[in-house]
């Protein structure tokens, strides 16, 4: 089963950076156990133990010596994840090239699918679902097709497997130089070797890396909570969240690009005045999900038609195309290359383009009875799931606050009922009198915070809503719920203190 080389990437370059300054702590056996290692794996290589390191003589090149540390393998238990997982894909490169041996030297190429000439991607296409039949693998190893996986551009594939491997390693780990090409057996080793995997896992100074905590999370949604007023959606995805890493933002009208994504904006250093990348909310949360590969992360927006949504995401717009695994179907460019370097530096990775990664969802609300919100259109809205979250007086007081209010009945006297009846009783009557459902009254429309504690009074904001905005022409359905006499709203409000 192939891995996705995207978020494997990414997990490497997360070890990488959290503990960039660990080193391992060998003792003589370990060297010795390595060593032996080696030479059962390699018999006919020419290497000798020298202090911590371990001597390559190569007597077909004229006596050349190359020298390796045994700590690159703390650079390679980083990257253990995509070593494993990069061999999977290293023998389809060889059937493809049995089937044309000139199409490797085209791979990877970005959007392969269109760029290449149509034969070519008519061979990619045929194979793809020949030797796959899981949709996730197709999606994965036409990523890898693609090479963006990497996040820079790589060399192409029409070289030998380990020559693929140690140029993927180099790009991740940044590399300054390779001893010679050799590194790349201690790659094979490690990869090949139980022993030296287990050996570099139990050193003393070795602490667990995020492969320790499960794999790269997939399954990114985005979800549209939407329903009457008061039903319960913030809740809702308070629930579903949980304790999961997340950044929240409310739209409003000002809302723009600029803020959700991030700007440049000055900030003092020292005495001096500079300006620097500010992160909004969705960079924020982008950088989330790279930090916590293992995690689901969310972007919660809040108020989702308050703004111009279509203008606010602007070009992110393309990111909302999923796949199977829930990363991005297509990526975008940087609005501004302070962006791009702000995500390289935080993510020790070098990025070209945006895309959301698989752990992250983005879960938005919103009321489709407010006033003077923004209208989704079509293109936007069915990029993402709906989800309606209903009026359900039912499970109360479960699931509605338990509040007892004093209300006046029509003869004037005073008696206390619950909100469960209040609120249900009222929506009857709206009902019936043709009023549309986003216009009712949700169970959590008020709190316990709302209600006066003196007299458990109607809290004002609800009488406002029936009165001033929802029957304000509506006078016969306004005299079911209000006695018939009152005729101002003001007059409401002295009767009822």
């Amino acid at each position: 089963m192939l891995q996705d080389l995207t978020a494997l990437t990414t997990t490497a370059r997360f070890n990488i950076n959290a503990i960039f300054d660990q080193e391992l702590i060998f003792t003589p056996k370990d060297y010795i156990t390595i060593t032996n290692e080696y030479r059962k794996a390699k018999p006919s290589d020419k290497v000798k133990l020298v202090g911590s390191d371990l001597r390559f003589d190569n007597d077909n090149k004229g006596w050349k010596t190359a020298y390796l540390t045994f700590q690159w393998f703390n650079r390679i238990h980083q990257c253990q994840g995509l070593i494993a997982g990069l061999y999977d894909y290293l023998p389809y490169l060889a059937l493809i090239n049995n089937i044309d041996n000139n199409l490797l030297a085209k791979l990877p190429a970005e959007n392969w699918i269109t760029n290449l000439d149509p034969s070519d991607s008519k061979v990619l296409n045929d194979f793809i679902n020949t030797h796959f039949n899981n949709i996730q693998e197709k999606d994965f190893f036409s990523d890898f097709l693609d090479g963006r996986w990497l996040g820079s551009k790589g060399r192409h594939y029409n070289r030998r497997p380990d020559e693929i491997v140690g140029s993927t390693f180099s790009s991740v780990t940044q590399l300054i130089a390779e001893d010679c090409g050799k590194l790349v057996k201690f790659i094979e080793l490690y990869h090949e070797s139980k022993v030296v995997r287990d050996l570099i896992s139990n050193l003393s100074n070795a602490r667990p890396i995020s492969t320790s905590y499960g794999p790269p999370k997939t399954g990114g949604k985005n979800i549209i909570f939407y329903g009457p007023p008061g039903t319960g959606k913030s809740n809702e995805i308070k629930t579903r969240i949980s304790d999961s890493p997340t950044e929240i933002t409310v739209f409003h009208p000002d809302m723009q690009n600029s803020d959700f994504i991030g700007a440049l904006k000055p900030a003092v250093d020292g005495e001096n005045v500079t300006y620097k990348f500010s992160p909004g909310p969705f960079a924020k949360a982008l950088l989330k999900a790279y930090e916590h590969p293992d995690q689901d992360v969310y972007l919660v927006i809040e108020e989702l038609n308050r703004a111009p949504a279509m203008s606010v995401f602007g070009e992110l717009f393309q990111l909302l195309d999923r796949k199977v695994n829930g990363a991005s179907e297509y990526g975008v460019g940087f609005p501004s290359d302070e962006f791009r370097e702000w995500l390289d530096h935080k993510t020790n990775m070098v990025h070209v383009e945006i895309k959301l990664p698989s752990n992250l969802s983005i879960y938005a609300s919103m009321n489709t009875a407010d006033q003077g919100v923004y209208p989704l259109d079509t293109a936007f809205r069915r990029r993402w799931d709906d989800e309606y979250i209903f009026i359900d007086w039912d499970n109360c007081p479960d699931n509605c606050p338990d509040i007892k209010l004093a209300i006046f009945d029509t003869e004037g006297s005073e008696k206390e009922t619950s909100w469960k009846l209040l609120g249900s009783e009222v929506n009857k009557v709206l009902l019936d009198n043709n009023h549309p459902e986003d216009r009712l009254l949700g169970q959590w429309w008020i709190n316990e915070k709302d209600v006066p504690s003196i007299d458990n009074t109607v809290p004002n904001k609800l009488l406002n809503y029936l009165w001033n905005d929802l029957l304000r022409h509506d006078v016969p359905t306004r005299n079911e719920i209000f006695k018939p006499g009152i005729k101002s709203f003001s007059t409401l409000i002295k009767r009822k203190n």
